[in-house]
């Protein structure tokens, strides 16, 4: 049954999409670089900030999931790295399109991604499925500390991108303003919002985390609107309302028994 224990889990995972929803208040302002650049700076600031936080602060976790590993049998381990690996994959193409559509394409197209609907179908496939792929990669890879194979993930990302640096990179950025945004994207947008996802799938199924998510594209459809002043149709407004209703309808069993399991306790 459903209880308060649960709580912070979907807490945890509402907020997340909340963070993600809404990204393009700083990853607009860095408009004027290229969308590998962004990704380059982004991938690789996060795998050296949770590198060193892991060496410096996490030794005992780290040996204590090391140890786990070899315990499994052969094919759970093998079945562990392909999880992990495919995770990194599916970030690295979820991160690059997203970036490349929202500050080349336009923040409504983002924000649809993740229903997958007839505009930008394209582009919103590539964002929306490598996403999915990520959080069923996710649901099944279980057992091992959140934050390290979160480091694992954004380090095996930013060695797949280290070879390409080198030619596809542009010169380095000499603006201070740029490197701001890129921590806050490292810390807020990345380490803390996919910490809190991978917290909330370790009690959630990857399909209610997955329906929490429609949190995000609703957040960035209005910020597209409100701050962005992008073309605003009946149609889209009334799709929008009919995701936000199948939200609240998808997770309402949850929120009675939470909400009936509090009133119990008062």
């Amino acid at each position: 049954m459903t209880n308060l224990n649960n709580l912070k889990y979907y807490l945890a995972a509402i907020l997340a999409f909340s963070i993600w929803g809404t990204f393009s208040l700083v990853l607009k302002p860095l408009q004027a670089y290229s969308s590998l650049d962004i990704l380059f700076y982004r991938v690789f600031s996060c795998a050296i900030l949770m590198s060193m936080i892991s060496i410096l602060f996490r030794q005992k976790i780290i040996r204590k999931n090391f140890e786990l590993f070899k315990s499994l049998p052969k094919k759970r381990q093998k079945e562990i790295i392909g999880l992990n690996i495919g995770a990194s994959i599916f970030l690295t193409v979820n991160w690059f399109s997203f970036i490349y559509v929202m500050n080349h394409i336009n923040v409504r197209a983002t924000s649809v991604a993740y229903l997958i609907c007839l505009i930008n179908m394209f582009y919103s496939g590539i964002i929306g499925l490598s996403y999915a792929c990520y959080l069923i990669s996710q649901n099944k890879n279980t057992g091992f500390d959140k934050f390290l194979m979160l480091n694992f993930h954004i380090l095996l990302s930013a060695i797949f991108l280290l070879p390409f640096y080198p030619y596809y990179s542009g010169p380095v950025p000499t603006q201070i303003d740029f490197y701001f945004y890129i921590e806050i994207i490292a810390i807020v947008y990345t380490i803390i919002a996919l910490f809190l996802n991978l917290y909330a799938l370790s009690r959630i199924s990857s399909s209610k985390v997955g329906m929490i998510l429609n949190v995000n594209p609703i957040i960035a459809f209005i910020l597209s609107v409100m701050v962005y002043h992008e073309p605003l149709g009946v149609i889209p407004v009334i799709s929008y309302s009919i995701i936000l209703i199948a939200v609240i309808i998808f997770n309402s069993d949850s929120w009675f028994k939470l909400a009936k399991y509090s009133l119990n306790r008062t």
